[in-house]
Formats: C-alpha cells, structure tokens, sequence
C-alpha cells in the first residue's frame, strides 16, 4: 500500500520539528493506494486540494515536494 506525503519548506525549523504531512484521508475515505501508479493518479488529479490542505496545516510555508511512499508494514 502508498500514502501520500507532502514535504514542506521548513528552512529555519528545529531538528526534532516535523516538516512533512500525511494525507491520511479525503472526504472522510481513507486514502491508500494499491500501487504506485494509482497514487500518483490521485496526486494529479487532487494536486489543488493537496496544497490547499498543506497550507491550513502550515499556513504560508512553502510545499517542497509531494509524493507517495510505501506504507510501513504494521499488524
């Protein structure tokens, strides 16, 4: 399974400040992807709303970057 990351432009945080957020969910749907491909579809076509919502988590910072990472393995 991939989620998506957004990375911010955080030049001036501290070490242990978090710099990266996880879409976990879109309209109340829970977002995981099968494959690589699918989530990078959705990153496309979502690409307005995935700022959108990078902002009202970091107002007026800078995305650096958005991708899809695999999920990490948990039971």
């Amino acid at each position: 399974m991939y989620v998506i990351i957004i990375l911010m432009f955080l030049p001036f945080a501290e070490p242990t400040d978090h710099n990266a957020v996880v879409v976990t969910h879109s309209r109340d749907e829970v977002l995981e992807f099968a494959t690589i491909g699918e989530c990078y579809a959705h990153i496309s076509a979502n690409l307005r709303a995935l700022y959108l919502f990078a902002d009202r988590t970091y107002p007026g910072v800078a995305v650096k970057n958005i991708e899809c990472i695999r999920k990490p393995f948990s039971i």
